[in-house]
């Protein structure tokens, strides 16, 4: 029978072991930190202030940055949480050299240096694209509805407070009744102050009132008073308040290449925006970027259009119905340029009546009406107006015409097909391995610091996937060069290749497009 291992609880160390040989050299703390030094070093951000001889230390603020990514990475949203980690797991106790920062520490550096989350993430696509692990053909972008952190009982709505307010003017129509009788019956004694009742009412009335005044300023009609940005919007729990968090990832890396937040409740108004984006970090948009028919708005294939940027967008139902359903949908009424016609399926002629003002959409839209609907034997199935069919036509009409004709083409909707598997999956990453279903802070400016910050986190495991790629490249280039040295030495050595090859791409410098074998990486 073999011996029974037991762990020895009264052995001591005369030489403690060194915390870098429990961490294996493949960890993704060690690339956080290779990475995050390097950036540090490059741009000075993330910076806590100058040196001085008065006033405690203080924690470098590289380090945070790395206890932070790390921990974003493995999936901590709670400050708490990750102070626990830093006391007790290995990886974040080597990131932090065993300092230990409490959970305020790590939270008034996040709340400092949210505004340089934006340049962290720009960065770490750029050094994607430098080491051509993004591809500009194929880009899709989506968004994704996080849950506030709010109680959703606490919301008020805007007709709802218009009733309160009623009902208040009128309690307080009845209270000054009551006041103004007592006053005429007891004349004779001196003035009294205001009742209780009534100061308590007047003053619920100008908090309602003031509640009433910033849903009209932001023009929503569901307001909550502990995050006034947030908004209610449509998710598979209900409608809780939310944010809109949209993102822009490409095919051939899986890196998120954009992203933002947003409280409006749909996608119509993105698409160019996150263009935009994509032009800003990468200098140009991909060949095609894919889109669902949340997107699918003519103003905003427009302006895509006017930037020169391919987009391909499911025009849905509203612009496209299937083929054999809806027979007199707008879209099967065919349009005559030259003579400024619109032609029904059943060949009569809907001529250019006025122009229309959209107040929606603030532009104006052609009306084409059909003069000859009194004698159509399928108006029933047309129309059920008294003055006959009528079509609008947008000045965005053109842009919307050029999608149908691509979506026309059976490979152009084999690709839009690809849409799902490029950026929900992405979504579902987040939401399930880094656990950000729900935000953990309030307002505007600090929901899109903290979905920079997860972003940035899972970028960072796509390029660690690359990094150990590499390593492991090195590693067996240099086992099969020197078989008789020692593993750990190789191991270093390895470490160290893999540390220059990625401080030279950060340095700007031309780098192969592919690495097609080990003996082209020997050779660089």
């Amino acid at each position: 029978m073999s011996q029974e291992l037991r762990p020895d609880y009264q052995q001591q160390f005369l030489f403690p072991p060194s915390l870098d040989e429990l961490v294996p050299w493949d960890h993704p703390a060690r690339y956080v930190r290779m990475y995050v030094e390097e950036y540090c070093r490059r741009t000075g951000s993330f910076q806590r202030g100058a040196a001085g001889k008065d006033g405690r230390p203080h924690y470098a603020g590289d380090m945070l940055l790395m206890a932070w990514l790390y921990g974003s990475m493995r999936g901590i949203t709670s400050m708490r949480d990750l102070e626990r980690m830093c006391r007790e797991d290995i990886g974040f106790l080597w990131l932090t050299g065993m300092l230990r920062p409490d959970h305020n520490t790590l939270w008034r550096f996040h709340d400092q240096h949210r505004a340089e989350l934006p340049d962290l993430f720009k960065d770490m696509v750029r050094v994607a694209a430098k080491l051509q692990l993004v591809g500009m053909l194929v880009h899709a972008v989506d968004g994704t509805k996080l849950v506030a952190d709010v109680a959703g009982e606490n919301g008020v709505n805007r007709e709802r407070l218009k009733q309160w307010l009623r009902r208040l003017d009128e309690a307080i129509m009845v209270l000054m009744r009551r006041i103004d009788a007592a006053e005429q019956r007891e004349a004779d004694k001196p003035e009294c102050r205001l009742p209780q009742g009534l100061s308590e009412t007047v003053a619920l009335r100008t908090a309602v009132q003031q509640v009433l005044d910033e849903c009209e300023r932001q023009d929503s009609n569901y307001l909550h008073l502990s995050d006034t940005d947030a908004r209610r919007m449509r998710t598979f729990s209900g409608h809780p308040f939310s944010y809109n968090a949209q993102a822009v990832v490409d095919e051939q890396s899986g890196l998120i290449v954009a992203e933002t937040v947003t409280n409006e409740v749909t996608d119509q108004h993105q698409l160019a925006p996150m263009l935009e984006a994509v032009k800003e970090v990468l200098g140009e948009t991909a060949a095609e970027t894919l889109a669902d028919a949340g997107y699918a708005m003519g103003e905003q294939l427009a302006k895509a259009d006017q930037a020169e940027a391919g987009v391909l967008v499911n025009l849905g139902e509203t612009h496209a119905p299937r083929a054999g359903t809806k027979p007199y949908h707008a879209s099967r009424f065919v349009y005559d340029a030259e003579r400024d016609v619109y032609v029904c399926p059943q060949g009569k002629d809907l001529s250019f009546e006025r122009l229309r003002e959209e107040r929606k959409y603030h532009c104006a839209v052609r009306v084409y009406r059909c003069k000859a609907c009194r004698a159509c034997p399928v108006r029933s199935q047309c129309t059920k107006d008294r003055h006959g069919r009528m079509i609008e036509q947008s000045p965005y009409y053109e842009a919307v015409e050029r999608q149908k004709r691509k979506l026309a083409d059976p490979a152009k909707r084999a690709l839009l097909k690809r849409r799902g598997s490029i950026v929900e999956r992405v979504f579902g990453d987040i939401k399930q391995k880094l656990r950000l279903r729900r935000l953990t802070v309030r307002g505007m400016e600090k929901a899109r610091g903290q979905w920079t910050l997860m972003c940035c986190a899972y970028n960072l495991r796509v390029l660690y996937r690359h990094y150990r790629t590499i390593l492991l490249w090195w590693l067996a280039v240099l086992l099969g060069s020197d078989r008789t040295a020692p593993a750990m030495a190789i191991t270093q050595h390895a470490l160290k290749k893999t540390r220059y090859f990625f401080i030279t791409m950060l340095a700007h410098r031309n780098l192969p497009r592919q690495w097609s074998s080990c003996e082209q990486i020997h050779a660089t």
